[in-house]
């Protein structure tokens, strides 16, 4: 049996360490889930911009237990009209989205919240690991004059972890977003008139009226059975529906919990290839029939090409308090660094327009476990990765909740994801000679991969409000950070 967990006041995970200082701080203080979310994810476009910038979007999924409600919110980057036959542009989603679960569950004051991701951003702070890793791998950022002044030294080369990052003009803009108007100012006000013009002068040019019109889709969650709870997850994307089928296929249909360490890889690889089939619903009658097309004992052949799937670049964060409000959260720009293009008059990196299939934002994940009758809260996750991204939550869910491991333990268990469109099974250089041994001889032909994805997530064995004992923790893969809030 895993140990107790410590007794907290609530705690809060994010991909970049700096974010997730900041909303353990506003948790600290007696701020809400959904207050700690707001503040981190403004910080999140100061020191992670990469994917999370306030000219994106993303997802959130919130669960209250005292109103006894699970919503999903939807704020993507969305495309729009061409401008002037000018390459097609993305009407930015975060601020808009932060101000909507701001309105329905904050509590604190929305000035207080963005006030430390203006002091970032005008003092400047130190570069992350997690930033500097996403600085070093970006070749086309640097051909931006603007990116290239806030992203690089005078010779060109990319700051580098523990360098000082200043953002003046997106100090500024943070400042007056912090103002009584809120999010309106960003898409109707003087500042959305900067940085409309700023869109110009970039080559990606916004219309007023798509900026103007931008409405965030909040709705319930989608929920489906899962023993006495219900996995939840936001159903305008696929990867949380894909997450939830892969949990309710290997815990109801095929018997993962049983099976040994190979027959678990094995059972994985061959349900992650199938939910990647058609739309992802996780409805009962098409995780039956998954689930009945799985070979227990051989692998079923695939064709196409073998390469790895795209690894759109986004970022997650979860936060749970003491009251049973829980919040997680994915952002992106579609692409890494978006557009790879910045406004000189706000700051903003620009999102690149999403992909016509989907995959720029189908690959954002977030999911929870919530209990149908109590309301209480016991598990929610998000994570980033790309096509990794579904088997990643479904993963940590297994192993925590079926296998009964400590979430630590189930977000560093070695991973493995194969596609419908290849015939590799990618897997991680953790998985053991002898589950290597034993899936070859089932049929897989192996390659192996640094990683694949990574996650934040909380686990509340006994249900957040009825206990106060929970595990909040960041991917071992990635270089995020976890905090908690003690009494």
């Amino acid at each position: 049996m895993p140990q107790a967990s410590p007794l907290i006041l609530g705690g809060i995970a994010a991909d970049e360490p700096i974010a997730a200082q900041i909303g353990r701080d506003i948790i600290a203080t007696g701020g809400s889930a959904a207050d700690a979310i707001v503040a981190a994810s403004f910080a999140l476009a100061v020191t992670y911009p990469g994917a999370a910038s306030l000219g994106g979007g993303g997802i959130c999924l919130v669960h209250d237990a005292v109103k006894g409600e699970t919503v999903a919110l939807e704020f993507l980057a969305r495309g729009a009209r061409s401008v002037n036959g000018a390459a097609p542009a993305a009407i930015p989603g975060m601020v808009r989205g932060l101000a909507a679960l701001h309105a329905r569950f904050g509590h604190a004051a929305w000035s207080g919240l963005l006030l430390p991701a203006e002091r970032l951003a005008r003092d400047g702070h130190m570069v992350s690991r997690a930033l500097a890793r996403e600085l070093s791998v970006t070749l086309n950022l640097f051909a931006d004059p603007v990116a290239r002044r806030i992203f690089a030294h005078a010779d060109g080369r990319p700051i580098d972890e523990g360098e000082k990052l200043v953002q003046p003009e997106l100090a500024e803009v943070i400042r007056t977003l912090r103002s009584i108007r809120a999010a309106a100012e960003f898409y109707s006000g003087a500042l959305a008139a900067r940085l409309l013009e700023d869109s110009v002068a970039v080559g990606r040019p916004i219309s007023a009226e798509d900026l103007r019109g931008y409405a965030v889709d909040l709705r319930p969650a989608e929920q489906r059975p899962y023993g006495a709870h219900s996995l939840a997850f936001v159903g305008s994307t696929q990867a949380g529906a894909r997450a939830a089928e892969l949990v309710l296929m290997l815990s109801k249909e095929l018997s993962w919990r049983g099976a040994d360490a190979a027959s678990r890889a094995h059972l994985f690889a061959e349900a992650v290839a199938l939910v990647g089939e058609g739309e992802a619903k996780a409805e009962a009658e098409r995780v039956t029939r998954l689930a009945r097309a799985v070979d227990t004992a051989r692998h079923r052949g695939a064709s196409g090409p073998r390469r790895l799937p795209e690894q759109p670049s986004a970022t997650g964060l979860v936060a749970i308090d003491t009251y049973g409000q829980a919040v997680a959260c994915a952002f992106t720009l579609n692409a890494p660094f978006g557009s790879a293009k910045v406004g000189s008059g706000t700051g903003i990196l620009f999102a690149a327009p999403p992909a016509p299939d989907g995959r720029s934002t189908d690959a954002l994940g977030v999911l929870m476990v919530v209990n149908r009758n109590t309301k209480d809260v016991y598990f929610a996750a998000a994570a980033a990765g790309g096509a990794a991204v579904a088997p990643a939550l479904a993963r940590v869910v297994l192993e925590t909740l079926e296998a009964n491991h400590n979430l630590k333990e189930a977000l560093a268990a070695p991973r493995v994801l194969s596609s419908a469109a290849s015939d590799t099974l990618w897997i991680e250089p953790e998985v053991t000679p002898a589950v290597r041994s034993k899936l070859v001889a089932r049929g897989h032909r192996l390659t192996e991969v640094e990683e694949l994805g990574h996650a934040v997530a909380f686990l509340c064995r006994e249900g957040v409000p009825r206990t106060r004992r929970c595990e909040v923790e960041a991917d071992p893969r990635w270089f995020g950070l976890a905090l908690t809030a003690a009494e």
